[in-house]
């Protein structure tokens, strides 16, 4: 039986907003969605950028007059009238958003979503205080897109994605080629903001993989919840030293795999697992996935990869 598998895992209890899968996603979807129809209905009459793109779109100089807004609205749009553009856009974050949200949970994912916005929000506004690069106006989720695709790639690799709905290419061989396309660009045409978005959120997006979500483990302390709840005290081993997760797949397979677990007997790896992460959920039935430790998510993320690996 795997963790998807078991009918009291849920992302939170209680509530109908609770029972729609990938909340995350879909808030982010919806809110891209109302940001291009507003864009639309006050766009001006030539054509041009309207009032409301005037008003959330990133201007340096604007942002540095005060209106500090922009930093987060600016990624929060698509770039184009064209409705094909906010189709590709909300799809793209809803085949690799739902799974990242999976794997993260919901709080997880929208923090590193728009952190990797606010990130590449900040890289521009200090290549435009150093006068790096030409000056650009900028609109578009192309930061947080990408980190998010980078981290889906990090995760599953070898999934392969369609391009056009046609040619299959696996996940990892996409950011691979899109990278290089950036690096080159970047190469020939100097620094430009633009190319410090999808970069930016490439490198986030690895350095959140590496670290195991723990990049951003301070902020799941200001999403948590108000009421108290009860630390899993089942199977803890406090005298047992933390272990950093294992880096490559042979380590991985002989390694035990939630974080700061030791090793247990030879042959007792599913058993002593199972245990681990049945204690692990029955607390998210009781207390919402809010409730959870650093070290607990990290049991149920380790144990997500693990079967996903045995299933593939």
């Amino acid at each position: 039986m795997g963790i998807y598998d078991r009918e009291y895992y849920r992302d939170d209890a209680g509530g109908w907003w609770n029972t729609i899968t990938y909340r995350g996603t879909v808030t982010l979807i919806a809110v891209t969605v109302v940001c291009f129809f507003a864009a639309v209905a006050t766009r001006g009459p030539d054509g041009g950028p309207g009032s409301f793109v005037e008003a959330v779109q990133f201007d340096p100089r604007a942002i540095l007059s005060g209106q500090v807004w922009r930093v987060v609205t600016s990624f929060l749009a698509v770039s184009s009238y064209s409705l094909v553009g906010l189709i590709f856009a909300a799809l793209g974050l809803y085949w690799f958003g739902s799974e990242v949200e999976t794997v993260y949970g919901t709080r997880r994912f929208v923090t590193f979503y728009l952190a990797a916005g606010l990130l590449a929000s900040g890289v521009k506004l200090l290549l435009h205080v150093f006068g790096i690069g030409p000056e650009m106006v900028t609109l578009g989720p192309a930061a947080p897109l990408f980190a998010t695709l980078v981290l889906f790639a990090c995760h599953f690799p070898h999934t392969h994605i369609r391009i056009f709905f046609v040619l299959p290419i696996p996940a990892w061989v996409l950011v691979a080629v899109a990278l290089g396309l950036y690096l080159f660009s970047l190469s020939v045409g100097g620094p430009n903001p633009s190319l410090a978005e999808p970069l930016t959120g490439a490198g986030f997006a690895f350095a959140y993989h590496r670290t195991a979500g723990r990049l951003l483990g301070f902020a799941d302390g200001l999403f948590a919840r108000r009421r108290a709840a009860p630390r899993l005290s089942v199977y803890d081993e406090p005298d047992t030293p933390y272990r950093p997760a294992p880096s490559s797949a042979r380590e991985r397979e002989g390694d035990a795999v939630s974080a700061g677990v030791p090793a247990p007997r030879a042959g007792s790896v599913d058993e002593y697992l199972e245990a681990k992460l049945d204690a692990v959920l029955e607390k998210v039935a009781k207390h919402g996935k809010g409730s959870l430790t650093a070290d607990e998510n990290d049991v149920l993320l380790r144990a997500s990869e693990a079967f996903k690996r045995r299933r593939g």
